[in-house]
């Protein structure tokens, strides 16, 4: 909120998903190469997960994916 995020269109856009469904929305983000995951152990032997824009993340954005 402090940085006006909350006053982008797409803010909230997925607030009425279920659990169940966001979860499969990001797989699906996922393999189709849109979002990368990074996992990384930790020096206490946990795991952290890290999701950046993947290879076809612009085309979405463009309009131009599949």
């Amino acid at each position: 909120m402090e940085k006006g995020l909350n006053m982008n269109s797409m803010y909230s856009i997925g607030s009425s998903y279920s659990k169940t469904d966001a979860e499969r929305l990001f797989h699906r983000l996922i393999l189709d190469g849109i979002l990368w995951e990074e996992l990384h152990i930790t020096a206490h032997e946990s795991t952290c997960c890290y999701l950046r824009l993947g290879p076809h993340a612009a085309d979405l954005m463009c309009g131009e994916w599949r």
